[in-house]
C-alpha cells in the first residue's frame, strides 16, 4: 500500500500535495550534523523543521527568517541530491519524480509565502486544523496587551522547554546544596535559585 500524505497547509494555502514529505525523500540524511558550536543557524535549525513539518493536527510556527533559511536550504538540498531522493522516494511513492516535484514546486511556495505575509505557520490535516492555523496567526498578529493575542507556537514552545530546563538545573543545584559539600554560603546560594 501506497503512502498519501494529509492535505498540507502553510500560511494558510493549500500546498502541492507531497509538499510536507521530506521524509519520505532522505532529506536527514543529507543534514550536517557536525559539531557548529559558532554557527548562528545551521542544518540544525533544518532538522527541527523537518521534524515538524509533518505534524497532523498540530499548528506549527518559525520564525519567518530561519525560516527562510530553512527552506532555501531545502530547496538546495532537494535540487542537488535529486537522483538520490527519487531512489528514497520509489518504496513509498508511486510516481517519485511528481513527489519529488511537488516538494520542490511547495518550497518554493513556502519561500514566496513567508516574504509575502512575513510569518511561517503550518499544518496538515483537515479544514478544521486550517481554520485553526488561521485562527492562530491572526491572533499573533494582534498586540500584546489584546485578550485575544496569543504567542506563535514556536514561541510558547522554546518557554516551555526553557522554562523546563530551568526548573531542572534548580532542583539539580538545591541536591547539589544537600549534599553537605559546601559551606553555609554557597548552600544558601544554591538554594536561592
Amino acid at each position: 500500500m501506497r503512502y498519501e500524505p494529509a492535505d498540507f497547509y502553510f500560511n494558510g494555502e493549500l500546498m502541492p500535495a507531497w509538499g510536507a514529505s521530506w521524509s519520505l525523500a532522505g532529506l536527514a540524511e543529507l543534514l550536517d550534523s557536525s559539531d557548529s558550536w559558532d554557527a548562528d543557524y545551521s542544518h540544525r535549525d533544518v532538522w527541527i523543521i523537518y521534524c515538524r513539518i509533518d505534524h497532523e493536527g498540530t499548528v506549527e510556527s518559525c520564525d519567518p527568517r530561519v525560516f527562510l533559511y530553512v527552506i532555501q536550504e531545502v530547496v538546495l538540498l532537494l535540487l542537488r541530491h535529486s537522483e538520490q531522493m527519487l531512489v528514497s522516494l520509489k518504496g513509498d511513492a508511486e510516481d517519485p519524480v511528481k513527489v519529488h516535484r511537488q516538494m520542490v514546486d511547495a518550497a518554493f511556495a513556502m519561500r514566496r509565502s513567508v516574504i509575502e505575509k512575513g510569518c511561517a505557520f503550518w499544518c496538515s490535516g483537515t479544514t478544521e486544523d486550517l481554520q485553526q492555523c488561521v485562527d492562530w496567526m491572526e491572533r499573533s498578529r494582534l498586540p500584546a496587551d489584546d485578550p485575544r493575542y496569543q504567542e506563535p507556537p514556536h514561541v510558547e514552545s522554546e518557554k516551555s522547554s526553557l522554562d523546563s530546563l530551568l526548573k531542572s538545573q534548580a532542583t539539580n543545584l538545591h541536591r547539589l546544596a544537600q549534599a553537605g559539600r559546601f559551606d553555609r554560603e554557597l548552600r544558601k546560594e544554591l538554594l536561592r535559585i
